[in-house]
């Protein structure tokens, strides 16, 4: 069973949609409004499972959907402002939410922080994204 606490150490995954504005494709990183969500920012803790197997369950979970995956520090959520808390679903013991303090969407400079910082592990198919109808 997966512990209520999430741990400073414990590294976050979402699943970020390819969208335009999701991704700075000229700075190969994921953008701020991926870190905007009126409903909280909803993520994957890793449970110490590897990293292999969290990319897998997101993709399955998101099989229609085209995106990339990116990871981020509990601890430097905290750090920043931010707060990482244990939602779990019927379906994923391994759910999240990363709030504000204040509100629970994030504040523009927060999400700033955790899209420069947040690392991308699986970048989204750029392929699919320039195909033109």
């Amino acid at each position: 069973m997966v512990n209520n606490e999430v741990s400073n150490n414990e590294w976050l995954y979402r699943m970020v949609l390819n969208k335009p504005n999701y991704w700075k494709e000229n700075e190969n990183r994921v953008s701020s409004a991926a870190f905007k969500d009126s409903k909280g920012v909803s993520v994957d803790r890793d449970g110490e499972r590897p990293e292999s197997k969290i990319i897998e369950e997101l993709n399955h979970r998101f099989i229609e959907k085209i995106g990339g995956i990116v990871k981020i520090q509990a601890g430097f959520c905290r750090n920043s402002g931010a707060i990482p808390l244990s939602k779990p679903e019927v379906d994923n013991v391994y759910h999240c939410i990363i709030i504000g303090k204040e509100s629970v969407e994030l504040t523009n400079s927060i999400a700033r922080q955790l899209s420069k910082n947040a690392i991308t592990v699986m970048p989204f198919n750029q392929q699919i994204s320039n195909i033109s109808s």
